[in-house]
Protein backbone atom coordinates (compact mmCIF):
# COMPACT_ATOMS: atom_id res chain seq x y z
CA UNK A 1 0.00 0.00 0.00
CA UNK A 2 1.23 3.44 -0.79
CA UNK A 3 -0.11 7.20 -0.46
CA UNK A 4 -1.79 9.01 -3.54
CA UNK A 5 -2.22 12.71 -3.78
CA UNK A 6 -4.51 14.04 -6.61
CA UNK A 7 -4.10 17.56 -8.31
CA UNK A 8 -6.53 19.65 -8.95
CA UNK A 9 -6.42 22.71 -11.25
CA UNK A 10 -8.56 25.73 -10.93
CA UNK A 11 -9.45 29.35 -9.28
CA UNK A 12 -11.10 30.49 -6.02
CA UNK A 13 -12.03 33.55 -4.19
CA UNK A 14 -10.60 34.12 -0.75
CA UNK A 15 -12.85 36.53 0.69
CA UNK A 16 -11.53 39.02 3.90
CA UNK A 17 -9.33 42.00 5.11
CA UNK A 18 -5.45 41.63 4.37
CA UNK A 19 -3.87 42.69 7.89
CA UNK A 20 -2.87 46.79 8.39
CA UNK A 21 1.16 45.97 8.08
CA UNK A 22 0.80 43.88 5.12
CA UNK A 23 2.92 44.86 2.34
CA UNK A 24 5.08 47.54 5.00
CA UNK A 25 8.41 48.09 5.85
CA UNK A 26 11.56 49.50 5.45
CA UNK A 27 12.76 47.30 2.25
CA UNK A 28 16.29 45.63 1.97
CA UNK A 29 18.54 46.08 4.15
CA UNK A 30 16.05 46.43 7.24
CA UNK A 31 15.45 44.11 9.94
CA UNK A 32 11.94 45.27 11.85
CA UNK A 33 11.09 44.34 15.31
CA UNK A 34 7.74 44.37 16.45
CA UNK A 35 5.80 42.64 18.89
CA UNK A 36 2.61 42.41 16.88
CA UNK A 37 4.53 40.78 14.08
CA UNK A 38 2.57 37.72 12.88
CA UNK A 39 5.25 35.68 10.54
CA UNK A 40 7.88 33.87 10.79
CA UNK A 41 10.33 35.60 12.32
CA UNK A 42 12.57 36.30 9.20
CA UNK A 43 12.49 40.68 10.09
CA UNK A 44 12.23 41.51 6.40
CA UNK A 45 9.10 43.37 6.65
CA UNK A 46 6.48 44.42 9.76
CA UNK A 47 4.54 41.56 9.36
CA UNK A 48 7.23 39.11 9.47
CA UNK A 49 8.92 41.12 12.46
CA UNK A 50 11.38 39.59 14.79
CA UNK A 51 9.64 39.89 17.67
CA UNK A 52 12.79 40.48 20.71
CA UNK A 53 16.04 42.72 19.93
CA UNK A 54 18.09 40.54 20.39
CA UNK A 55 17.12 38.34 17.70
CA UNK A 56 17.45 41.22 15.31
CA UNK A 57 21.13 41.62 16.12
CA UNK A 58 21.01 37.71 15.30
CA UNK A 59 20.26 38.78 11.68
CA UNK A 60 22.48 41.59 11.25
CA UNK A 61 25.27 41.25 9.04
CA UNK A 62 27.14 43.25 5.81
CA UNK A 63 24.02 43.96 3.82
CA UNK A 64 21.61 44.33 6.93
CA UNK A 65 22.65 46.67 9.09
CA UNK A 66 19.38 48.95 10.10
CA UNK A 67 17.41 47.81 12.89
CA UNK A 68 13.42 49.36 12.92
CA UNK A 69 11.80 49.27 16.23
CA UNK A 70 7.73 49.66 16.70
CA UNK A 71 6.43 49.65 20.07
CA UNK A 72 7.49 48.15 23.32
CA UNK A 73 9.89 44.78 22.47
CA UNK A 74 12.28 42.75 25.49
CA UNK A 75 15.69 42.33 25.65
CA UNK A 76 16.73 39.71 28.29
CA UNK A 77 19.81 38.91 26.51
CA UNK A 78 23.26 40.23 28.57
CA UNK A 79 25.09 39.97 25.24
CA UNK A 80 23.87 41.80 22.02
CA UNK A 81 27.26 42.51 20.74
CA UNK A 82 27.01 43.42 16.98
CA UNK A 83 29.92 43.46 14.43
CA UNK A 84 28.54 45.61 12.00
CA UNK A 85 27.78 49.24 13.08
CA UNK A 86 24.59 49.92 13.20
CA UNK A 87 21.33 52.34 12.72
CA UNK A 88 18.52 51.54 15.30
CA UNK A 89 15.70 53.65 14.91
CA UNK A 90 12.33 53.49 17.41
CA UNK A 91 9.43 55.44 16.64
CA UNK A 92 7.55 53.46 14.83
CA UNK A 93 4.08 51.48 14.86
CA UNK A 94 4.43 48.69 12.34
CA UNK A 95 2.70 50.36 9.55
CA UNK A 96 5.66 53.15 7.97
CA UNK A 97 7.13 51.84 4.74
CA UNK A 98 9.86 55.21 5.45
CA UNK A 99 11.53 56.49 8.51
CA UNK A 100 9.94 60.05 7.72
CA UNK A 101 6.22 58.59 7.93
CA UNK A 102 6.71 58.47 11.85
CA UNK A 103 5.12 61.02 14.57
CA UNK A 104 7.16 63.69 15.65
CA UNK A 105 8.47 62.89 18.99
CA UNK A 106 7.64 59.18 18.88
CA UNK A 107 9.70 56.69 20.67
CA UNK A 108 9.71 53.20 20.75
CA UNK A 109 10.93 50.90 23.99
CA UNK A 110 13.19 48.21 24.59
CA UNK A 111 12.85 46.90 27.89
CA UNK A 112 15.91 44.56 29.34
CA UNK A 113 13.81 43.56 32.11
CA UNK A 114 16.73 43.71 34.53
CA UNK A 115 18.15 41.14 32.86
CA UNK A 116 19.23 42.25 29.20
CA UNK A 117 21.40 44.50 27.62
CA UNK A 118 21.22 47.24 25.22
CA UNK A 119 22.53 48.54 21.62
CA UNK A 120 26.59 47.21 22.27
CA UNK A 121 28.46 47.67 18.82
CA UNK A 122 31.83 46.38 18.63
CA UNK A 123 32.67 46.75 15.22
CA UNK A 124 35.39 45.07 13.27
CA UNK A 125 38.42 46.56 11.42
CA UNK A 126 36.43 46.54 7.94
CA UNK A 127 34.53 49.28 9.65
CA UNK A 128 36.69 52.02 10.75
CA UNK A 129 35.39 54.73 10.68
CA UNK A 130 31.45 54.15 10.03
CA UNK A 131 29.03 56.17 12.01
CA UNK A 132 26.46 54.05 14.34
CA UNK A 133 23.08 55.78 15.15
CA UNK A 134 20.66 55.32 18.14
CA UNK A 135 17.80 57.46 17.96
CA UNK A 136 14.13 57.41 19.44
CA UNK A 137 14.77 54.91 21.61
CA UNK A 138 13.62 54.35 25.57
CA UNK A 139 16.07 51.93 27.10
CA UNK A 140 14.84 50.88 30.51
CA UNK A 141 15.49 48.41 32.87
CA UNK A 142 18.88 47.21 31.89
CA UNK A 143 21.04 44.84 33.45
CA UNK A 144 24.07 46.49 31.83
CA UNK A 145 24.57 49.49 29.57
CA UNK A 146 21.70 50.80 27.30
CA UNK A 147 24.27 51.75 24.88
CA UNK A 148 28.03 50.61 24.36
CA UNK A 149 30.53 51.34 21.69
CA UNK A 150 33.86 49.16 21.73
CA UNK A 151 36.90 48.71 19.43
CA UNK A 152 36.29 51.43 16.77
CA UNK A 153 33.64 53.61 14.67
CA UNK A 154 31.20 56.66 16.00
CA UNK A 155 28.38 56.51 18.02
CA UNK A 156 25.55 59.14 17.59
CA UNK A 157 23.10 58.80 20.89
CA UNK A 158 19.62 61.39 19.77
CA UNK A 159 16.56 61.58 21.58
CA UNK A 160 16.53 59.10 23.60
CA UNK A 161 15.84 58.07 27.17
CA UNK A 162 17.94 56.30 29.53
CA UNK A 163 15.86 55.38 32.58
CA UNK A 164 16.07 52.50 35.21
CA UNK A 165 19.39 51.56 33.57
CA UNK A 166 22.40 49.33 35.91
CA UNK A 167 20.93 46.28 37.41
CA UNK A 168 24.58 44.65 37.45
CA UNK A 169 26.18 44.55 40.88
CA UNK A 170 29.14 43.52 39.24
CA UNK A 171 32.40 44.91 40.31
CA UNK A 172 33.27 45.50 37.23
CA UNK A 173 30.23 47.51 35.65
CA UNK A 174 30.79 50.46 34.05
CA UNK A 175 28.71 53.28 32.53
CA UNK A 176 25.23 51.71 32.77
CA UNK A 177 23.82 54.44 30.48
CA UNK A 178 26.32 54.93 28.30
CA UNK A 179 30.16 52.83 27.91
CA UNK A 180 33.02 53.46 25.34
CA UNK A 181 36.01 52.53 25.21
CA UNK A 182 36.85 52.06 21.56
CA UNK A 183 39.60 53.96 18.99
CA UNK A 184 41.31 56.77 20.83
CA UNK A 185 42.73 57.85 17.24
CA UNK A 186 39.46 57.47 15.40
CA UNK A 187 36.40 57.57 17.46
CA UNK A 188 33.82 60.59 18.00
CA UNK A 189 30.98 60.35 20.50
CA UNK A 190 27.94 62.75 20.20
CA UNK A 191 24.47 62.46 22.82
CA UNK A 192 22.43 65.02 21.39
CA UNK A 193 18.59 65.48 23.05
CA UNK A 194 18.66 62.87 25.54
CA UNK A 195 16.99 62.19 29.05
CA UNK A 196 19.30 60.26 31.64
CA UNK A 197 16.46 59.87 34.44
CA UNK A 198 16.71 57.18 37.33
CA UNK A 199 19.56 55.64 35.84
CA UNK A 200 21.19 54.35 38.87
CA UNK A 201 24.20 52.24 39.91
CA UNK A 202 23.25 48.60 40.31
CA UNK A 203 23.24 47.21 43.78
CA UNK A 204 20.34 45.65 43.33
CA UNK A 205 22.83 42.32 45.36
CA UNK A 206 25.47 41.94 46.85
CA UNK A 207 27.88 42.59 49.74
CA UNK A 208 25.76 46.58 50.04
CA UNK A 209 27.43 47.66 46.93
CA UNK A 210 30.58 47.56 48.77
CA UNK A 211 33.47 49.47 46.93
CA UNK A 212 31.28 49.12 43.36
CA UNK A 213 32.60 51.59 40.76
CA UNK A 214 29.87 52.31 38.15
CA UNK A 215 29.00 55.51 36.20
CA UNK A 216 25.63 56.69 34.40
CA UNK A 217 27.87 57.81 31.36
CA UNK A 218 31.43 56.65 31.36
CA UNK A 219 33.90 57.97 28.20
CA UNK A 220 37.00 55.26 29.19
CA UNK A 221 38.72 55.58 25.18
CA UNK A 222 37.92 58.35 22.21
CA UNK A 223 39.34 60.92 20.43
CA UNK A 224 36.46 63.22 21.62
CA UNK A 225 32.90 63.56 22.31
CA UNK A 226 29.95 65.75 22.79
CA UNK A 227 27.11 65.87 24.86
CA UNK A 228 24.65 68.35 24.31
CA UNK A 229 21.14 69.49 25.11
CA UNK A 230 20.45 66.42 27.79
CA UNK A 231 19.02 66.11 30.96
CA UNK A 232 20.37 64.17 33.92
CA UNK A 233 18.16 64.08 36.68
CA UNK A 234 17.84 61.25 39.75
CA UNK A 235 20.84 59.52 39.00
CA UNK A 236 23.37 58.23 40.58
CA UNK A 237 22.45 56.16 43.75
CA UNK A 238 18.68 56.16 44.54
CA UNK A 239 17.98 58.26 47.33
CA UNK A 240 15.28 55.51 48.65
CA UNK A 241 16.00 52.29 48.97
CA UNK A 242 13.39 51.59 46.28
CA UNK A 243 15.17 48.29 44.84
CA UNK A 244 16.95 46.88 47.94
CA UNK A 245 17.08 47.97 51.40
CA UNK A 246 20.86 48.30 51.18
CA UNK A 247 21.15 50.17 48.23
CA UNK A 248 23.33 53.58 48.89
CA UNK A 249 25.91 51.73 50.77
CA UNK A 250 29.18 54.46 51.11
CA UNK A 251 31.45 52.74 48.90
CA UNK A 252 29.27 52.93 46.08
CA UNK A 253 31.27 55.60 43.86
CA UNK A 254 28.60 57.18 42.01
CA UNK A 255 29.74 59.20 39.06
CA UNK A 256 27.11 60.18 36.94
CA UNK A 257 29.75 61.25 34.25
CA UNK A 258 33.32 60.02 34.37
CA UNK A 259 35.66 61.18 31.15
CA UNK A 260 39.26 60.23 30.24
CA UNK A 261 37.90 61.62 27.07
CA UNK A 262 37.88 65.79 25.99
CA UNK A 263 34.59 65.90 26.11
CA UNK A 264 32.35 69.47 25.17
CA UNK A 265 29.34 69.84 27.05
CA UNK A 266 26.82 72.17 26.03
CA UNK A 267 23.41 73.49 27.12
CA UNK A 268 23.00 70.10 29.43
CA UNK A 269 21.13 69.89 32.79
CA UNK A 270 22.18 68.21 36.04
CA UNK A 271 19.67 68.23 38.66
CA UNK A 272 18.80 66.42 41.51
CA UNK A 273 21.30 63.35 41.26
CA UNK A 274 22.83 61.82 44.33
CA UNK A 275 26.42 60.25 44.00
CA UNK A 276 28.96 58.34 46.60
CA UNK A 277 32.29 58.15 46.92
CA UNK A 278 34.79 56.02 48.76
CA UNK A 279 38.01 57.25 47.61
CA UNK A 280 39.53 60.08 46.83
CA UNK A 281 38.48 62.32 44.05
CA UNK A 282 34.89 60.93 43.04
CA UNK A 283 32.25 63.27 41.89
CA UNK A 284 28.95 64.42 39.96
CA UNK A 285 31.36 64.77 37.43
CA UNK A 286 34.91 63.23 37.22
CA UNK A 287 37.59 64.24 34.60
CA UNK A 288 40.67 62.19 35.12
CA UNK A 289 43.81 61.89 32.50
CA UNK A 290 43.87 62.35 29.33
CA UNK A 291 40.19 64.33 29.13
CA UNK A 292 42.20 67.98 28.64
CA UNK A 293 40.31 70.18 26.58
CA UNK A 294 36.91 69.56 28.24
CA UNK A 295 34.67 72.61 28.50
CA UNK A 296 31.12 72.89 29.54
CA UNK A 297 29.08 75.68 28.41
CA UNK A 298 25.18 76.75 29.20
CA UNK A 299 24.91 73.76 32.27
CA UNK A 300 23.16 73.71 34.91
CA UNK A 301 23.77 72.22 38.36
CA UNK A 302 21.11 72.21 41.01
CA UNK A 303 19.85 70.45 43.89
CA UNK A 304 22.72 67.43 43.28
CA UNK A 305 23.57 65.90 46.75
CA UNK A 306 27.26 63.60 47.47
CA UNK A 307 28.01 61.61 50.57
CA UNK A 308 31.33 60.59 51.43
CA UNK A 309 32.95 57.07 52.71
CA UNK A 310 33.42 56.89 56.49
CA UNK A 311 35.80 59.04 58.59
CA UNK A 312 36.86 60.98 55.03
CA UNK A 313 33.75 61.80 54.93
CA UNK A 314 33.98 64.50 57.88
CA UNK A 315 34.58 67.65 57.93
CA UNK A 316 34.85 70.87 60.46
CA UNK A 317 33.71 74.24 60.52
CA UNK A 318 36.20 75.66 58.63
CA UNK A 319 35.56 73.18 55.88
CA UNK A 320 39.23 71.79 56.03
CA UNK A 321 39.29 68.77 57.91
CA UNK A 322 38.75 65.25 55.96
CA UNK A 323 40.47 62.53 54.65
CA UNK A 324 38.96 63.40 50.89
CA UNK A 325 38.17 65.87 48.43
CA UNK A 326 35.40 65.37 47.22
CA UNK A 327 32.90 67.35 45.20
CA UNK A 328 30.37 68.37 42.34
CA UNK A 329 33.34 68.71 39.62
CA UNK A 330 36.67 66.55 40.51
CA UNK A 331 39.47 67.46 38.33
CA UNK A 332 42.26 64.66 37.95
CA UNK A 333 43.98 65.79 34.75
CA UNK A 334 47.17 64.39 33.69
CA UNK A 335 49.38 67.63 34.10
CA UNK A 336 49.62 70.87 35.75
CA UNK A 337 48.38 72.49 32.29
CA UNK A 338 45.26 70.33 31.31
CA UNK A 339 42.93 72.83 30.84
CA UNK A 340 39.42 72.29 31.26
CA UNK A 341 36.66 75.57 31.38
CA UNK A 342 33.07 75.90 32.43
CA UNK A 343 31.47 79.04 30.84
CA UNK A 344 28.07 80.59 31.68
CA UNK A 345 26.78 77.66 34.14
CA UNK A 346 25.07 77.81 37.25
CA UNK A 347 25.91 75.59 40.27
CA UNK A 348 22.99 75.79 43.07
CA UNK A 349 21.94 74.63 45.98
CA UNK A 350 23.83 71.71 45.92
CA UNK A 351 25.12 69.44 48.74
CA UNK A 352 28.92 67.30 49.56
CA UNK A 353 29.05 65.12 52.58
CA UNK A 354 33.09 65.85 54.05
CA UNK A 355 33.74 67.76 50.96
CA UNK A 356 35.78 70.96 51.87
CA UNK A 357 34.59 72.22 48.95
CA UNK A 358 30.86 71.43 47.43
CA UNK A 359 31.05 72.40 43.48
CA UNK A 360 35.19 71.85 42.30
CA UNK A 361 37.82 70.13 43.46
CA UNK A 362 40.63 70.08 41.56
CA UNK A 363 43.46 67.44 42.14
CA UNK A 364 45.84 68.24 38.79
CA UNK A 365 45.12 70.48 36.40
CA UNK A 366 44.03 74.17 35.31
CA UNK A 367 40.42 75.34 35.30
CA UNK A 368 38.61 78.02 34.57
CA UNK A 369 35.24 79.39 35.38
CA UNK A 370 33.95 82.27 33.93
CA UNK A 371 30.64 84.50 33.84
CA UNK A 372 29.15 81.69 35.72
CA UNK A 373 26.96 81.71 39.11
CA UNK A 374 28.09 79.88 41.81
CA UNK A 375 25.84 80.55 44.62
CA UNK A 376 24.37 78.71 47.91
CA UNK A 377 26.84 75.27 47.37
CA UNK A 378 27.00 73.17 51.10
CA UNK A 379 29.74 71.18 52.68
CA UNK A 380 28.33 68.94 55.17
CA UNK A 381 29.45 67.49 58.64
CA UNK A 382 27.75 64.02 60.22
CA UNK A 383 28.65 65.38 63.83
CA UNK A 384 24.75 64.90 65.01
CA UNK A 385 24.94 61.24 63.93
CA UNK A 386 22.16 60.44 66.60
CA UNK A 387 19.99 63.39 66.17
CA UNK A 388 17.14 63.31 63.78
CA UNK A 389 19.27 65.24 61.30
CA UNK A 390 22.07 63.12 61.45
CA UNK A 391 23.99 65.82 58.87
CA UNK A 392 24.75 69.83 59.97
CA UNK A 393 25.65 72.16 56.97
CA UNK A 394 28.63 73.45 57.12
CA UNK A 395 28.88 77.07 56.49
CA UNK A 396 32.89 77.71 55.72
CA UNK A 397 33.01 75.22 53.05
CA UNK A 398 34.80 77.30 50.18
CA UNK A 399 33.64 77.04 46.45
CA UNK A 400 36.78 75.26 45.21
CA UNK A 401 39.24 73.09 47.03
CA UNK A 402 42.70 72.31 45.59
CA UNK A 403 45.16 69.53 46.05
CA UNK A 404 48.36 70.14 45.14
CA UNK A 405 50.67 72.64 43.34
CA UNK A 406 49.61 70.95 40.08
CA UNK A 407 46.19 72.23 40.56
CA UNK A 408 45.46 75.75 39.78
CA UNK A 409 42.02 77.50 39.27
CA UNK A 410 40.42 81.14 38.04
CA UNK A 411 37.30 82.79 38.48
CA UNK A 412 36.55 85.93 36.52
CA UNK A 413 33.02 87.67 36.17
CA UNK A 414 31.21 85.14 38.50
CA UNK A 415 28.79 85.54 41.40
CA UNK A 416 29.96 83.51 44.17
CA UNK A 417 28.51 83.30 47.26
CA UNK A 418 25.66 81.91 49.63
CA UNK A 419 23.90 83.14 52.77
CA UNK A 420 27.03 82.51 54.27
CA UNK A 421 30.23 83.94 54.62
CA UNK A 422 32.39 81.55 51.74
CA UNK A 423 36.14 81.40 50.89
CA UNK A 424 36.17 80.91 47.57
CA UNK A 425 39.23 78.88 47.74
CA UNK A 426 40.80 76.55 50.25
CA UNK A 427 44.00 74.34 50.48
CA UNK A 428 45.78 71.42 51.01
CA UNK A 429 48.69 72.39 53.77
CA UNK A 430 51.30 73.63 51.76
CA UNK A 431 50.04 74.59 48.43
CA UNK A 432 50.12 77.80 47.39
CA UNK A 433 46.88 79.95 47.42
CA UNK A 434 47.97 82.18 44.39
CA UNK A 435 47.05 79.01 42.61
CA UNK A 436 43.92 80.62 42.75
CA UNK A 437 42.69 84.02 41.80
CA UNK A 438 39.29 85.79 41.97
CA UNK A 439 38.54 88.73 39.76
CA UNK A 440 35.33 90.69 38.57
CA UNK A 441 33.46 88.88 41.43
CA UNK A 442 29.79 90.11 42.85
CA UNK A 443 28.80 87.95 45.97
CA UNK A 444 24.87 89.49 46.14
CA UNK A 445 22.17 86.88 46.02
CA UNK A 446 21.29 86.20 41.90
CA UNK A 447 17.68 86.13 43.00
CA UNK A 448 16.81 82.55 40.90
CA UNK A 449 13.81 81.80 40.42
CA UNK A 450 13.51 78.74 42.79
CA UNK A 451 14.69 80.95 45.83
CA UNK A 452 17.83 80.22 48.65
CA UNK A 453 15.27 79.86 51.17
CA UNK A 454 12.79 77.45 49.53
CA UNK A 455 15.96 75.37 48.26
CA UNK A 456 17.41 74.68 51.17
CA UNK A 457 14.29 73.96 53.40
CA UNK A 458 13.65 70.81 50.82
CA UNK A 459 16.98 70.07 50.60
CA UNK A 460 17.54 69.39 54.15
CA UNK A 461 15.19 66.60 53.95
CA UNK A 462 17.87 64.61 51.98
CA UNK A 463 19.76 63.77 55.39
CA UNK A 464 17.01 63.11 57.66
CA UNK A 465 18.69 60.47 60.23
CA UNK A 466 17.40 56.57 58.99
CA UNK A 467 16.77 55.23 62.69
CA UNK A 468 18.68 52.29 62.15
CA UNK A 469 20.62 50.68 65.34
CA UNK A 470 23.70 50.75 63.06
CA UNK A 471 24.17 54.14 63.60
CA UNK A 472 27.25 53.52 60.47
CA UNK A 473 24.25 52.03 58.15
CA UNK A 474 22.09 54.77 58.82
CA UNK A 475 24.88 57.61 58.76
CA UNK A 476 24.96 56.18 54.59
CA UNK A 477 21.91 55.40 54.10
CA UNK A 478 18.87 57.14 52.37
CA UNK A 479 15.92 56.90 54.63
CA UNK A 480 13.72 53.69 53.39
CA UNK A 481 10.63 54.72 51.83
CA UNK A 482 10.86 58.39 53.84
CA UNK A 483 8.24 60.23 51.77
CA UNK A 484 9.70 63.79 52.61
CA UNK A 485 12.85 62.66 51.18
CA UNK A 486 11.30 61.44 48.07
CA UNK A 487 9.15 64.82 47.87
CA UNK A 488 12.66 66.53 48.08
CA UNK A 489 14.41 64.82 45.69
CA UNK A 490 11.19 65.65 42.92
CA UNK A 491 11.51 69.00 44.15
CA UNK A 492 15.88 69.12 43.38
CA UNK A 493 14.31 67.95 39.65
CA UNK A 494 12.23 70.75 39.45
CA UNK A 495 14.32 73.50 40.17
CA UNK A 496 14.77 76.59 37.79
CA UNK A 497 17.43 78.63 37.54
CA UNK A 498 16.53 81.53 35.61
CA UNK A 499 17.08 85.07 36.74
CA UNK A 500 14.17 87.28 38.48
CA UNK A 501 13.30 90.20 36.49
CA UNK A 502 11.15 92.80 35.89
CA UNK A 503 10.99 92.55 32.21
CA UNK A 504 11.55 88.62 32.53
CA UNK A 505 12.55 86.14 30.50
CA UNK A 506 10.82 83.58 27.78
CA UNK A 507 10.32 80.17 29.21
CA UNK A 508 12.21 77.54 27.17
CA UNK A 509 9.42 75.12 27.70
CA UNK A 510 6.23 77.09 27.31
CA UNK A 511 7.08 80.13 25.08
CA UNK A 512 5.28 82.30 27.81
CA UNK A 513 6.99 85.40 29.30
CA UNK A 514 7.54 85.11 33.03
CA UNK A 515 8.55 88.62 34.88
CA UNK A 516 9.03 89.72 38.94
CA UNK A 517 7.28 93.02 39.28
CA UNK A 518 10.07 94.00 42.01
CA UNK A 519 13.05 91.62 41.47
CA UNK A 520 15.69 92.55 39.57
CA UNK A 521 18.56 89.70 39.25
CA UNK A 522 22.18 91.64 39.54
CA UNK A 523 23.54 89.12 37.53
CA UNK A 524 21.40 90.51 34.69
CA UNK A 525 23.71 91.85 32.15
CA UNK A 526 26.93 91.39 34.54
CA UNK A 527 29.31 89.28 31.86
CA UNK A 528 32.75 89.48 30.94
CA UNK A 529 32.43 92.95 28.39
CA UNK A 530 33.67 91.11 25.69
CA UNK A 531 31.78 88.42 25.73
CA UNK A 532 29.36 87.50 23.39
CA UNK A 533 25.93 88.02 24.30
CA UNK A 534 24.57 88.40 20.48
CA UNK A 535 21.83 85.28 21.22
CA UNK A 536 20.14 87.33 23.94
CA UNK A 537 16.64 88.84 22.96
CA UNK A 538 17.78 92.76 24.20
CA UNK A 539 21.45 93.57 22.72
CA UNK A 540 21.00 97.26 23.17
CA UNK A 541 23.93 98.44 25.22
CA UNK A 542 24.00 95.13 27.01
CA UNK A 543 26.43 92.73 28.58
CA UNK A 544 25.88 88.99 28.95
CA UNK A 545 24.28 87.01 31.60
CA UNK A 546 25.67 85.55 34.31
CA UNK A 547 24.30 81.98 34.54
CA UNK A 548 23.46 78.96 32.66
CA UNK A 549 20.69 80.91 30.29
CA UNK A 550 23.85 83.56 29.57
CA UNK A 551 23.82 84.44 25.60
CA UNK A 552 20.87 82.38 25.07
CA UNK A 553 17.08 83.28 23.53
CA UNK A 554 16.01 82.77 27.15
CA UNK A 555 18.10 84.71 29.18
CA UNK A 556 15.96 87.32 31.30
CA UNK A 557 15.91 90.80 30.00
CA UNK A 558 17.17 93.76 31.24
CA UNK A 559 14.52 95.98 33.17
CA UNK A 560 15.02 99.78 31.21
CA UNK A 561 12.95 101.84 33.12
CA UNK A 562 10.42 104.31 31.10
CA UNK A 563 11.90 107.26 29.83
CA UNK A 564 9.87 110.58 29.57
CA UNK A 565 10.56 113.68 27.28
CA UNK A 566 9.86 117.54 27.88
CA UNK A 567 9.68 119.88 25.20
CA UNK A 568 10.75 123.34 26.29
CA UNK A 569 9.13 126.41 23.79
Amino acid sequence: AGTQSDTVDGDCTVDGELPPAWGKGGGEGVIHVWAGGQGTCGGTNWLDAVRDYASAVKLVDANHRTIWIAGTVPCTVKDTTSAFPLVVLGGFTGLECAADERQPGAKSVIDGQTLGAGVMIAQSASYPYDASTISDIVFTNMYVSAASLSSRGMLNLVNCTITRCGWDDSDGARGCGLYVDASSTDTRVLVSNCVFDATYKGIAGGSDGYQFSHQVVYLKTAKEATIADTVFTGCGVARVSEWNSTRGREKTEGDVLESAVPVTVERCSFRGNVFTAHNAGHGLIRLTSGSAGTAFRNCEFTGNVGQAYSNGGTCSADGKAGTYADALIVVEGGAAADAYSFDSCTFAYNTTEGGRAPVFSVFKGAVSVNNSIVWANYGLTNTAQTSAYAWKLVQGASAAFLKSADASIAFDYCLVGGPYDLPVTCFEDGVDPSLATATHLLTADPLLVTSTADALSRLRFFFRYGGSSDSFQARYHFANGDAGLAAAGEFAKSFVSHLRGRSGYTDETTGELVTFRRQESPAIDAGDPAADFSREPVQRDGRLNLGCWGNTPWATRRFDAPGALLFIR
